[in-house]
């Protein structure tokens, strides 16, 4: 994408009177059961929360499906921690036991399911950005999307690391609700990156064993943003 921030309104999307926050957790690999942990507990947004632990393929109308979810009557709320590909959100790509199962993945969501929603999108997962957030630039109206147009990285570790993962996670998506301009949002989470890179500073270096690591990957985060209201 050439620009990191677009949009064609100004204002936030017009809600349809229902809300429900889909809480994305795919868990089949080293990675992805980190961040599915990150889901846990996730504090409250003022609507309706469903963790959704996801192990085996699935895509995203089968999930609205299996939770009653009638896309048409709810605004939905995405939050998914997970692989990223270009054009897609990524899931398990083999049931347990199958040979190599925790290195295959497969399609969770891409343009196919754009008619779909969800209303808005905060997307940790690599590169998906780049075409993804492209067609739901491109391709809708009223949708907001916030992801990474790179690789991003992670410290895998648990206690302040994780802590800290879970106050973006939560800062963002409180703030992609409320945002009224796509400005005001970039604005509120480049603030929570600055937060998160000042709890890590150097002159911490020897409170944290991964502080350098966790500064470098959170600098990395913060150049791949991609803020997108359609």
């Amino acid at each position: 994408m050439t620009h990191k921030t677009t949009t064609h309104s100004q204002t936030s999307p017009a809600s349809k009177g229902n809300l429900i926050i889909l809480l994305g957790a795919p868990s089949h690999d080293n990675l992805t059961e980190y961040t599915s942990k990150l889901l846990e507990d996730f504090p409250d947004l003022g609507a309706p929360t469903l963790l959704c632990r996801i192990e085996t393929p699935v895509t995203y109308d089968t999930l609205l499906a299996q939770k009653s979810i009638d896309p048409s009557q709810t605004e939905v709320v995405l939050i998914y921690c997970g692989h990223g590909e270009p054009p897609s959100l990524q899931g398990p790509g083999a049931l347990p036991g199958t040979p190599n199962c925790r290195d295959l993945q497969s399609v969770f969501y891409d343009e196919r399911f754009l008619h779909l929603g969800p209303t808005f999108v905060l997307a940790f997962c690599c590169s998906a950005a780049i075409d993804l957030g492209y067609s739901i630039d491109r391709k809708t109206t009223g949708r907001t999307f916030v992801g990474f147009d790179e690789q991003i990285g992670w410290v895998m570790k648990t206690g302040d690391y994780a802590d800290c993962y879970k106050r973006i996670l939560h800062g963002s998506a409180l703030a992609m609700l409320r945002a009224t301009t796509i400005h005001s949002l970039e604005k509120s989470i480049r603030e929570i990156y600055r937060a998160a890179l000042s709890s890590f500073s150097s002159e911490k270096d020897g409170q944290y064993e991964w502080g350098l690591m966790m500064r470098a990957y959170l600098r990395k985060q913060l150049e791949a943003l991609t803020f997108i209201r359609s």
